[in-house]
């Protein structure tokens, strides 16, 4: 899955890339007040260096989530999330800038973590 992320954030070369990507291998459900949701990806408030995707994330999910590390809020990130993946998905870049991400370790028997190599 990794290596999906990485041909994403090529085609985006404008949007920062995050330090860290946190992948879980299962998908993560909320429930509150009898409501049932599912989590596609989150980025934790106190650091914008990393974003968390589940197998449920998609290509705007990617770039929601790289939103939100620069501030942005729930509306505008998934706003642009949507406008941004549908424009490069019907338009590729010109130019693409090569990503990797390296395997660092895992926090949790399911969730790993991958570290950007400059």
């Amino acid at each position: 899955m990794i290596e999906e992320v990485e041909e994403i954030l090529k085609l985006h070369p404008y949007l920062p890339k995050p330090k860290f990507v946190y992948l879980v291998e299962e998908p993560v459900m909320l429930i509150a007040d009898h409501v049932v949701a599912y989590v596609r990806g989150a980025t934790p408030k106190d650091n914008k260096d990393v974003i968390v995707l589940t197998p449920l994330a998609s290509h705007a999910t990617v770039v929601h989530e790289i939103i939100h590390t620069l501030g942005g809020g729930e509306i505008s990130a998934t706003i642009l999330g949507n406008v941004l993946s549908r424009f490069r998905k019907m338009f590729p870049p010109i130019i693409k800038r090569d990503v990797k991400y390296e395997f660092v370790g895992k926090v949790h028997p399911k969730i790993s973590v991958y570290k950007k190599v400059d």
